[in-house]
């Protein structure tokens, strides 16, 4: 009966406390101070769930709820629970301003420690319906740049009330595999226990980004938020639908109330913190899968906890340069297992148009994006020469117009006189040259000769037929200037 008065007491006061808690807010995100424990446990139960017993124990300002902007944080609503002050989690505030004095005598023996510091939990009842109990959280800490000595603990039990001693605070283990670490569901993949150390491994591993179950944090922001951290987990899931009981028989069954009790709490330090956030509405009698959805080049898109016989939800179609997004490798409706689903692409193909210098069409092609065209044979233009294309075409990645390249052809003129020796003869050299750009006139007033000289087609040996000067230059020409005084016509 005393221990009941106690706990009716703390519930009062906590209320009192609460109530008057500030809300704080940020630009990124906003997390706000829990005004009642009832409703903490409130945010995390799906529907039809009901809780009781419900205690809390640590300052006010280390249970807050929290919410923050779709596909930033690995959960995006919920509560924390905090080792520090649970409102600055969405700062890069290192100080810690909380101030408790409790102590947790089960966080030291599973953690076989005695310097643990400010430590919250927060306990709630509940009776299944059904074998199954889980629900989702991940880690957030600013020591992972420490070792063993500032190792910030967390738990998260679930266990039978009855193995409950309200007066000493302490799970009754009832043999060596029955006690405090067999009912904590805080595990790793590995099995180990949440804690900054289990989750990083060497410090190598933090500073390569090599952590094997956590993420680096780079000043202090996850996808745009803001966060009191340097390193986070992935989802976890919380599952004691496998655990037995003190008796060797299944704990989680229908009607059997369970008593949740989530704890954390500084090591060796105050001044650095971590934090567990508790997915909303992720307390479910059943079992949870993970269900990761990857890229094509094994980039994670999302990530998701899913009540088993429940479907995933479609994540937004991810883009990839060059491809179409069709879909995915896997139906995600129904899961039950944990499944990883892999984006499907189909590559584009574009049109390619080679085109004459007049829009002509000299070839069409459909080609694959990143491939290159095949070159068309190389046209043809009278007095002219092609000398390429207008655009690259070797790595095509749009629809695109190729038009042939050309140089206008230039030609020799080369001009010769009468043989000295035979007026019906040309001398065996010419006297002057000049470059005629095709179909143009040649420029005879720079042609020392005459001003009636009269010019004639040659073959550089003898006269030919009479060369009209108005005539435009469509190739390489010799022509021969016969002496007025001469009787050619």
């Amino acid at each position: 009966m005393k221990n009941i008065k106690n706990v009716f007491f703390v519930l009062i006061l906590l209320t009192i406390i609460f109530t008057i808690a500030p809300l704080t807010a940020f630009a990124d995100t906003a997390t706000a101070t829990i005004t009642n424990p009832a409703t903490a446990v409130d945010l995390l139960l799906s529907e039809g769930i009901v809780a009781s017993n419900i205690v809390y124990n640590g300052s006010p300002l280390q249970l807050a709820a929290f919410e923050a902007p779709e596909n930033t944080l690995p959960i995006t609503s919920g509560i924390v629970l905090s080792s520090g002050n649970a409102s600055r989690v969405f700062t890069n505030m290192v100080t810690n301003s909380v101030t408790n004095e409790l102590t947790n005598s089960d966080l030291n023996t599973l953690f076989n420690t005695t310097t643990l510091k400010t430590p919250a939990e927060l306990m709630f009842d509940v009776t299944p319906i059904g074998d199954e109990l889980s629900f989702s959280f991940f880690f957030m800490s600013s020591e992972y740049t420490f070792d063993i000595d500032f190792n910030d603990v967390f738990a998260l039990w679930v266990y039978d009330p009855t193995d409950w001693d309200m007066e000493k605070n302490r799970i009754i283990p009832q043999s060596n595999e029955i006690g405090l670490s067999h009912y904590n569901v805080a595990r790793l993949p590995n099995g180990a226990p949440v804690t900054h150390m289990d989750t990083r491994g060497p410090m190598t591993n933090f500073n390569n980004n090599t952590m094997p179950y956590a993420t680096r944090i780079y000043n202090n922001r996850i996808n745009g938020v803001t966060v009191n951290g340097n390193g986070y987990t992935d989802v976890l899931i919380a599952d004691a639908s496998g655990l037995l009981d003190s008796n060797g028989e299944k704990l989680v069954q229908t009607g059997r109330t369970l008593r949740v009790r989530m704890a954390i709490a500084n090591r060796g330090d105050r001044s650095y913190d971590s934090a567990v956030f508790i997915k909303a509405d992720s307390v479910v009698f059943a079992k949870i899968y993970t269900v990761t959805f990857e890229d094509w080049d094994g980039e994670r898109i999302d990530l998701q906890d899913v009540v088993e016989g429940s479907d995933a939800l479609f994540p937004n179609a991810p883009e990839r340069e060059g491809y179409t997004f069709i879909g995915w490798d896997k139906d995600f409706t129904n899961v039950t297992e944990d499944m990883t689903v892999t984006a499907l692409y189909e590559i584009n193909v574009y049109d390619v148009t080679f085109l004459d210098w007049d829009g002509a069409v000299l070839d069409e092609e459909e080609v694959e994006h990143g491939s290159a065209a095949d070159e068309p044979d190389a046209p043809a233009r009278t007095g002219y020469t092609f000398v390429g294309w207008d655009k690259d075409f070797s790595c095509v990645t749009e629809d695109m117009t190729v038009t042939a390249q050309y140089e206008i052809n230039t030609y020799t003129v080369s001009f010769y006189k009468q043989s000295q020796n035979n007026s019906n003869q040309v001398a065996k050299t010419p006297f002057a040259t000049q470059e005629v750009t095709y179909n143009e006139l040649i420029n005879f007033s720079s042609i020392s000769v005459g001003k009636n000289a009269v010019w004639y087609y040659t073959d550089g040996a003898t006269f030919g037929a009479k060369f009209d000067i108005n005539t435009p230059i469509t190739g390489n020409l010799m022509l021969a200037v016969k002496d007025q005084n001469s009787n050619q016509q």
